[in-house]
């Protein structure tokens, strides 16, 4: 869940269209909380790379509330 404490710049839609730019498909399903939905047959790499992605956004975001 994204916290409203502000430590995020933005709700989890935005946070979704950012990743959406990055390559990561994930859904703003409420303000405070994204839905991710891998394939089953999800590599190992994928999901390094997808948790890159997500990292990255967020810690873009947190910089951005700074």
């Amino acid at each position: 869940e994204i916290e409203k404490d502000r430590l995020i710049h933005g709700d989890a839609r935005d946070l979704a269209q950012a990743c959406l730019r990055e390559g990561l498909v994930v859904n703003g399903v409420t303000p405070t909380a994204l839905r991710l939905a891998p394939p089953l047959t999800i590599s190992s790499e994928e999901i390094i790379e997808g948790a890159g992605i997500l990292e990255k956004v967020l810690k873009t975001r947190k910089e951005d509330a700074l």
